[in-house]
């Protein structure tokens, strides 16, 4: 099965994200490829700093689908990176964080996880930027939806 192939390829991120690829080819339940989008991050390895833009992609994965998924979850896993500079660089992480945090009521936890991104330099600023100014007004009115 693919995850024991990717717990085999623990350390080799060209074979993992090539393993991420054919799941995201053949898995059509989003559970399933969570938990792959899990067990890559967890085995891929050392990671090249903030610049190893695979692995920011494959947590932004990740995150956008425990979101949708599991919200207590996506909360650990994102407050986790957020204490190395690879989970701070990316704004993607933010704006799913952000939009989850929305979706279930909170627009101001949502706010604060932008204005975050944006004071930590997560990149890019635009994206957070423009959902801040969505968010922003609706904050502003009390409009909590």
């Amino acid at each position: 099965p693919l995850l024991q192939r990717l717990q085999s390829a623990a350390g080799n991120p060209t074979q993992i994200l090539a393993l991420v690829r054919e799941a995201e080819r053949t898995q059509e339940d989003l559970h399933a490829l969570a938990e792959v989008y899990s067990v890559a991050v967890d085995v891929y390895g050392h990671v090249q700093g903030a610049q190893d833009y695979a692995f920011r992609d494959l947590c932004v994965k990740r995150m956008r689908a425990l979101c949708r998924l599991n919200p207590t979850e996506a909360r650990e896993f994102h407050n986790r990176l957020r204490t190395y500079s690879v989970g701070r660089a990316d704004a993607r992480m933010y704006e799913a964080r952000a939009a989850m945090e929305d979706r279930l009521g909170d627009t101001a936890k949502a706010v604060k996880m932008l204005q975050e991104g944006l004071r930590v330099g997560a990149q890019p600023t635009e994206v957070l930027q423009r959902v801040l100014r969505r968010l922003q007004p609706r904050l502003a009115e009390g409009r909590e939806e």
